[in-house]
């Protein structure tokens, strides 16, 4: 049969020409074009353990499958003899693309941009714009002018497989500017100003000046010092978009002397006072007093203590050349009582309130409120509630005679409350937890468990021994307001703890069954013997390996503490043993062992080129997108074995995969070129497994001997 599939092949090549085809799904010996040779290398593939096939690029999907039904068999043969000889569809293998949104605002201007991207890709348009179906990678999008309007600034963001991206550019109106006028008299003084103003603005001259096209907004005017004139107050005006204002500034020739009348009240008490001026002058006396003939500058007077009396505040003024200032002093006989006012806020609420103090005092009412002739002494107010906003504490003042004192309590509304899932597992332990957030919240339970209803903040989750199992460690999330937040804590059934490789490194086991397996991936660089294995980071050097290697993911060592390193077939299969002591890389059949365990046919596990089971892989997958890509599809990991997505190092030697796929090593080879793996993704429940080439580089779970 395969014989006179073979001539008949032979035959049609003979008579039909070659097909060119812009792309490279059905090349898959990666020649350049699609022709009978590939349909030859389907043939060699399937039936004589060729090689893989190979298209020389990256799409999702296994190269070679030309009809897109996820696997390659004889029916890929029969669609690309269709394509090349019977005028059948074009091969179709899927392709990444990625969808950018463009989105300048206001939407009425309707703002022309341009967009550029790789392969050289450029695109043009005015207003909001959807584009699907582009190639990942980096764009930049640079936004027209609009006249009358300040151009946003152009950005670049990287588009990823499958995903959104969206350009925003905010065009902000430009201002209507207005004119500063200067006037400082008299003219002939030529007076020195500075001007200060928004978006750090600075000027400054001498004499009358005009200044147009400024920025509207708040501008103050600092007039400088001219011998012998009294320089003016500095002052502040809001200049308005398209409007004027003026800045004067009158200097006052400096007269010689001035004069201070002091009169305190009432003039029978004939108080104490005593008064600080420039040049180091003091003076005191008693009750009303005149002084002439005191230099200009800044006085200070201070009034002594009459028994009985309340004494006023101090106070300064400064004294002109050639004027008089008066500095009067009121003193109050000490009363009996005091004055209490009551001012909750918002004053819209008349929020309730009472208020109890001293012999046994107490009232109520409600809004603001003042209380007068109250006895000295202390008072404690107490806040009622009000439906939708959070009460106010309580607070204690004392009141002292004469005094006045005033409670406020500001009524915030209540914010919107969120919910708290909280998930342990394997729900058959009915794990203990407690949970503390904001506000002295306290809460504990059993098992699985949603709380409604919470003040949004800060919450750290503790989660409770269970006998016979690992306590998943405590963490803490933010809930914001109207949000949901989920607390997963995985609890590991304890079995051999934890083993440690040749290098130090210390991994947690969980026992599967009658297995026990690593919990976390591989990161040794030696052989059991102490070996090195070699780090090899460079594609080119990578791809050409037949022997042990390993890497990191995107060659970034900082990977390694989460995903561990990733190791090409060779290092699996040394003689000097990859794994530490007592352990081994597993068999396909081992793994299949593990799958049948937790809930796999055995039907389903012999399967292979597919996805396959139901939801074992979520079993094996670890809980939440902290490290898989959303949406973790069935992630349970309720067997402890908490697989995570480390991507794979393709045979060319470059990088894919990292947060959506976790790919592990078998230790035994499908054929002389490929060797067995299983695999788990970010989208389904399901295990794949299927083969992948030695050169390749992929994770490693060890289990014990």
């Amino acid at each position: 049969m395969k014989k006179a599939i073979m001539l008949l092949l032979v035959s049609v090549f003979l008579v039909m020409p070659l097909s060119s085809f812009a792309g490279n799904c059905g090349d898959v010996d990666n020649s350049g074009s699609i022709n009978i040779l590939d349909v030859t290398c389907f043939i060699d593939y399937l039936y004589k353990s060729g090689p893989e096939p190979d298209c020389g690029t990256s799409y999702p999907g296994i190269c070679g499958d030309v009809d897109n039904s996820e696997a390659i068999n004889i029916l890929d043969i029969t669609y690309l003899i269709n394509y090349l000889y019977k005028g059948g569809p074009e091969p179709d293998c899927g392709e990444i693309t990625g969808t950018i949104v463009i989105d300048p605002s206001p939407d009425a201007l309707n703002a022309p941009w341009s967009l550029a991207g790789p392969s050289g890709y450029n695109n043009s348009g005015n207003g909001d714009a959807t584009l699907p179906e582009l190639e990942p990678g980096e764009y930049t999008i640079t936004w027209g002018a609009v006249a009358g309007w300040i151009t946003p600034s152009n950005s670049t963001q990287t588009l990823p497989e499958y995903g959104t991206i969206t350009f925003t550019g905010t065009y902000v109106e430009e201002p209507v500017t207005g004119t500063i006028v200067i006037d400082p008299t008299p003219d002939a003084l030529n007076a020195p100003w500075s001007l200060a103003g928004p978006s750090g603005y600075n000027n400054s001259g001498n004499g009358d000046a005009t200044l147009p096209e400024l920025e509207p907004g708040e501008y103050t005017i600092t007039w400088g010092a001219v011998a012998g004139w009294i320089t003016p107050s500095n002052s502040t005006q809001t200049l308005p978009g398209d409007g004027t204002i003026t800045f004067t500034g009158t200097y006052v020739e400096e007269p010689v002397t001035g004069t201070i009348v002091i009169d305190p009240s009432p003039d029978a008490l004939n108080a104490p006072w005593s008064l600080a001026g420039p040049s180091g002058y003091i003076n005191s006396g008693n009750g009303d007093a005149t002084l002439p003939e005191l230099e200009p500058g800044e006085y200070t007077i201070t009034w002594g203590a009459v028994a009985g009396w309340i004494t006023p505040s101090n106070s300064t003024q400064t004294l002109p050349g050639d004027g008089t200032i008066t500095f009067t002093g009121t003193y109050v006989e000490e009363p009996v009582t005091g004055t209490i006012v009551i001012d909750p806020s918002p004053d819209a609420l008349n929020a309730p309130w009472s208020l109890a103090g001293p012999s046994g005092y107490n009232n109520s009412g409600n809004g603001d409120a003042t209380l007068p002739e109250l006895e000295p002494g202390e008072y404690t107010i107490t806040w009622g509630a009000v439906a939708g906003w959070i009460t106010p504490p309580g607070e204690m003042q004392t009141l002292t005679a004469g005094a006045t004192i005033t409670f406020t309590g500001t009524y915030v509304e209540e914010p919107v409350t969120g919910t708290i899932v909280i998930d342990p597992s394997p729900d058959a332990l009915n794990a203990p937890w407690s949970l503390a957030g904001p506000s002295g919240y306290i809460n504990s339970g059993n098992g699985d468990a949603t709380l409604p209803e919470l003040e949004p903040g800060e919450y750290t989750i503790t989660w409770g021994a269970v006998a016979g199992w690992i306590t998943p460690s405590n963490s803490t999330q933010t809930l914001p307001g109207d949000g949901t937040i989920t607390f997963t804590g995985t609890y590991v059934e304890e079995g051999s703890g934890t083993v440690t490789d040749i290098d130090g490194n210390v991994y947690q086991t969980v026992t599967i069954g009658t297995q026990v397996w690593m919990a976390e991936n591989l990161k040794v660089t030696h052989y059991r013997n102490g070996d090195p294995i070699p780090n090899v980071t460079d594609a080119g050097t990578w791809s050409g390996l037949t022997t042990g290697a390993y890497c990191e993911q995107d060659n970034n060592p900082a990977n390694v503490a989460t995903y561990g390193r990733l190791y090409n077939w060779y290092a699996v299969t040394d003689s000097r043993n990859i794994a530490p002591t007592g352990w081994h890389v597993p068999t396909d059949e081992e793994i299949k062992q593990l799958e049948i365990y937790l809930g796999m046919s055995q039907t389903e596990a012999d399967a292979a080129m597919r996805w396959r089971g139901t939801d074992e892989g979520g079993k094996l997958k670890e809980t939440g997108t902290t490290h898989w890509s959303s949406p973790n599809t069935g992630a349970t990991n309720e067997s402890g074995f908490t697989a995570l997505p480390g991507g794979y190092r393709r045979n060319s030697g470059t990088f894919r995969g990292e947060g959506n796929i976790a790919d592990f090593w078998c230790s035994m080879e499908y054929n002389e070129s490929n060797a067995w793996r299983h695999s788990l993704q970010y989208n389904t429940a399901q295990v794949f497994r299927g083969f992948y080439a030695k050169e390749g580089g992929l994770s490693i779970r060890c289990v014990k001997d």
